[in-house]
């Protein structure tokens, strides 16, 4: 293995591992978040025991709403954190839409396929399911 490949392993390890971190802290976030919408559902249901002018109700209702913005602050700063992340942007798009991305020896092959063929390329690595996009050669 030549040393840019060691390197790019090395990236590619870190990187799985920040997802997995993120990945793990969201749905935890969410089950937090269900969590405390079911709880409080009442709230978005009727006044429950407060008489209309309590003003109790309002100041139950604001802490139902500060507890649910503890969790969504958790989930900003994961969204705001681009360690491990493309800065630049082709390399963001190509993230976002990694299936719009060919290397030049796969374009190659596919440009020997010919105009008008059509065929199916799929993508899958161990910590995503599979994707896959349909393609016309023009």
């Amino acid at each position: 293995m030549t040393r840019t490949e060691v390197l790019l392993e090395e990236e590619l390890r870190a990187a799985l591992a920040a997802n997995e971190r993120d990945r793990s802290i969201v749905i935890d976030t969410y089950n937090a978040l269900s969590d405390e919408i079911a709880r409080r559902n009442w709230l978005f249901e009727s006044r429950g025991n407060y008489e209309w002018n309590d003003d109790k109700y309002r100041l139950e209702f604001r802490a139902a709403i500060d507890a649910l913005a503890v969790h969504l602050e958790t989930l900003r700063k994961i969204g705001a954190d681009i360690t491990l992340c493309p800065t630049d942007h082709e390399s963001v798009q190509r993230a976002r839409n990694p299936l719009l991305y060919i290397r030049p020896e796969a374009l190659a092959m596919i440009r020997e396929l010919g105009p008008g063929q059509d065929f199916t390329l799929v993508a899958k690595t161990e910590q995503t399911a599979r994707h896959s996009v349909a393609i016309h050669v023009l």
